[in-house]
């Protein structure tokens, strides 16, 4: 009970993190400098926080080093990507990240972790993916361009849930939860810090009418609430089957955001987004 408690708690925060990223992307834009400055800001200010929340130790091993550069650079890909295909459509691009970090990591915790399989958790799966389909509107008519690009941050985004769990599991020496959460913040700010430097000196460009003022009250906010759910979650990966633990991260994700949603920006869901929301909710719990 109390990992699943652990997952509830990453969920709320993570729909929070969601509503404040929404406020970014309306001051700082949706470009790609923008998006390298907004992980690297994220990669500084997490680094300071945890680093302090961890009685300033600094901890590493090689595993654990090579999964946390690993983790942030496809981290720091998707986001990129990201927002590239939220010019178009946000909804398409939540719809991709969230079902690819459930659904690959579902079929990795079978295929080799030796999870449990169970009809009732396939078919909470499924009724998930339908879930999300309807709160998010469906799909929707899109170049082909933005059509690979959402299939790359599936697949993306599923590979950061894999390495989560691997690491976690892992009988190779490993730091803890926050000295994971400390590299690979590091390593996003160090990765980040020189392709925003790259894009400023080669291409000239840089975030336009977002001054540190403004952002960075932003981005230390979702710091400590992404960073702090992200612990929650490596906590919880250690005793939850990714097969159970990803899908329930996502229904309830789905939920909890259009709520904050609903009571942040007065977002009020439609129908089919309500019965998204149901069938979320349902299928969520049939992995418990």
């Amino acid at each position: 009970m109390e990992n699943y408690l652990l997952l509830l708690a990453a969920v709320i925060l993570l729909a929070v993190d969601f509503i404040i990223r929404k406020r970014y992307q309306v001051i700082a834009g949706t470009s790609m400098a923008a998006g390298f400055y907004y992980n690297m800001l994220l990669g500084a200010t997490a680094t300071v926080i945890f680093f302090a929340a961890n009685a300033f130790r600094w901890e590493s091993t090689p595993f654990s080093l090579l999964m946390a550069a690993l983790q942030a650079g496809l981290a720091i890909l998707y986001t990129i990507i990201g927002f590239r295909i939220m010019r178009e459509s946000v909804a398409l691009f939540t719809l991709f990240l969230m079902t690819g970090g459930m659904v690959i990591p579902y079929l990795w915790g079978l295929a080799f972790l030796s999870e449990t399989f169970t009809v009732l958790r396939l078919i909470g799966l499924v009724v998930i993916i339908v879930a999300v389909f309807l709160a998010r509107g469906g799909a929707k008519r899109v170049s082909p361009t933005v059509a690979v690009l959402c299939v790359i941050v599936f697949i993306l985004n599923g590979f950061v849930s894999v390495i989560s769990k691997v690491h976690q599991v892992s009988e190779k020496p490993i730091v803890t939860s926050m000295g994971f959460t400390i590299l690979v913040n590091f390593f996003k700010l160090v990765f980040s810090g020189a392709a925003y430097g790259v894009i400023k000196a080669v291409r000239k460009e840089k975030v336009k009418g977002a001054p540190l003022k403004k952002t960075l009250p932003l981005v230390v906010a979702t710091t400590a609430v992404s960073g702090t759910s992200y612990v929650l979650q490596l906590n919880a990966a250690v005793k939850v089957n990714a097969s159970v633990m990803y899908p329930m991260l996502t229904g309830g994700t789905i939920i909890f955001t259009s709520l904050m949603a609903w009571l942040c920006y007065r977002e009020k869901p439609s129908r089919r987004e309500a019965l998204g929301i149901a069938l979320c909710f349902i299928g969520t719990l049939m992995f418990l």
